[in-house]
Formats: structure tokens, C-alpha cells, sequence
């Protein structure tokens, strides 16, 4: 729940898709300091839609959660280093939407191939993706189709092993 997490954009975004979509929900899960979790609520409750917006502690086995998601959304606004968690979602067939901090836009690619990606501050396109995929079933099912073999070519275990063993040599 750390600040750089993105939760007010996202939060900006999804007021934009419930109107669309009323039934949506959005979940996230996390660990913080007391202070960047009330920090969150604080901002939460100033939204309409404050009540399909559920804040959930770390959760241990995060993996069943996610499969449970119609889609993953990574709101990061800064340091985000690498982007493990878009490539769980790819992985799991989950598409994904992400801001382009850091190396989430290494992981997701062409915007609109694998994934969706767009800039920190992009509340109506990041809010359009989410409603795209969400709507038409033949752009979702590109996305899942585009993300695993994405995920295969480029970041399955044998060959990020083999490269961080070549970097480190």
C-alpha cells in the first residue's frame, strides 16, 4: 500500500470503468506500514464506487486468488523494478493492464499485444483498456493468446537462468 503503488490513479480509473461496469469489483491485496494503509481507506472513501473496492492484507496464497480474476491491473507510479507479478498473470492466462514504470513496460511489450501499458498518468486509456477487455471477448483472448507466448519466448526459467548466469560470469 506504499504510495508508489499507483492507489489514487487507480482508484480515479476505476470510478470510470463501474460506470460502465457496475458489477465490477476491484481487489488488491498487499503488505504496508499502518500509516500507507490508512492513507489508502482515507483516499478510498472518497470515491462513489468506494464499496466494490475491497483492501486485502498480504495474502499468502496470493496464486488462488489471482486465478480467480477476470483481469490484473498493475498501477505503479514509480520504482517498479521489474514487474513479476504481470508475468504471473500472463502466465496464468489473466490479461493484463499496467502503467509503464519501470520494467513493466519490458514485460508487457507493444502496447496492445501481450498486455496493455500505458503512461502513469493515462487515466482514460488505462480506463479504456480495462473496459476493452472486459467487453470483447476476441481482444481478451488475443491479449491471453499473445501473453504466453510472450511469457515462453522470453521469460521462461531455463533462459532467464542461463542469462543472469552469463551477466554474472
Amino acid at each position: 500500500y506504499e504510495k508508489r503503488k499507483g492507489h489514487e490513479f487507480l482508484f480515479n480509473v476505476f470510478e470510470k470503468v463501474h460506470k460502465k461496469i457496475p458489477d465490477l469489483n476491484l481487489v488488491i491485496c498487499g503488505d504496508s506500514k499502518k500509516e500507507d494503509r490508512k492513507y489508502v481507506e482515507m483516499i478510498k472513501s472518497k470515491y462513489a464506487s468506494r464499496s466494490k473496492i475491497h483492501l486485502l492484507d498480504y495474502v499468502n496464497e496470493g496464486n488462488i486468488l489471482m486465478n480467480q480474476a477476470d483481469i490484473l491491473v498493475i498501477s505503479s507510479q514509480e520504482w517498479e523494478s521489474f514487474g513479476w507479478t504481470a508475468i504471473e498473470g500472463m502466465a496464468r492466462k489473466i490479461p493484463v493492464v499496467s502503467t509503464n514504470s519501470g520494467g513493466l513496460k519490458e514485460v508487457i511489450g507493444a502496447n496492445g499485444v501481450s498486455g496493455f501499458s500505458h503512461d502513469i498518468n493515462d487515466i482514460n486509456g488505462y480506463a479504456h483498456s480495462i473496459i476493452k477487455i472486459l467487453t470483447d471477448k476476441k481482444i481478451k483472448n488475443k491479449i491471453i493468446d499473445n501473453a504466453l507466448k510472450r511469457v515462453k519466448n522470453l521469460f521462461n526459467q531455463d533462459d532467464m537462468i542461463n542469462r543472469y548466469y552469463n551477466e554474472i560470469k
